[in-house]
């Protein structure tokens, strides 16, 4: 037996940002409504909570909204609902969550029935490895020079999570809900 969903509003205990009733609802509209209708409820039910797991390893505009709405004591379990952010002129509250997001988690679940390898890599595959590496650094007037592994596969942004990598069209999706679209990060460094 499947855990159950608990898609409850900035809940302390929520593992979902949809019912399994909503992503049902969804998929009536998509033109994979007929593939989603042959996996079991549990099927669709790991598979959403497969959705949301990857959603929470994201960085996200705004701030989280504390407590949870069930219990005082208790902050809310999932990054969703936010405040202090607005994304195409839409605020963000603690009343809701982005159509983006939920729709988002709906997509990556239907992703993790059609392969769950390609949203959670079962088996590490050998393979090149991909992306920068420091090639040589240099401490007196610091000078630090990079190289590009041999057999590095192409990818529009390398540092991006891999999610990102794996289905393109999730950064769109999540707009600017993302924190990672225009984001910056300062390291501070200090000379002793």
């Amino acid at each position: 037996m499947t855990a159950a969903i608990d898609a409850t509003l900035g809940g302390s205990a929520s593992n979902s940002y949809v019912t399994l009733a909503e992503a049902n609802t969804f998929a009536e509209s998509q033109p994979w409504e007929t593939e989603w209708a042959t996996y079991t409820d549990d099927q669709k039910t790991i598979a959403l909570f497969q959705g949301v797991r990857w959603l929470e390893s994201l960085l996200w505009v705004g701030t989280r909204c504390d407590p949870s709405t069930d219990d005082a004591d208790i902050p809310q379990a999932l990054a969703w609902p936010r405040h202090d952010a607005i994304c195409d002129g839409v605020k963000a509250s603690c009343g809701s969550i982005p159509p983006q997001i939920k729709t988002a988690q709906i997509e990556l679940a239907f992703q993790f029935l059609l392969n769950p390898s390609a949203v959670i890599p079962i088996v590490p595959t050998p393979g090149p490895a991909e992306g920068v590496y420091v090639k040589r650094q240099k401490l007196d007037v610091l000078e630090i020079e990079y190289e590009e592994y041999a057999e590095h596969s192409s990818c529009n942004e390398c540092s991006d999570p891999l999610i990102f990598r794996d289905f393109p069209w999730l950064r769109p999706l999540l707009g600017c809900w993302y924190a990672g679209v225009g984001a910056s990060r300062q390291i501070k460094l200090v000379r002793n």
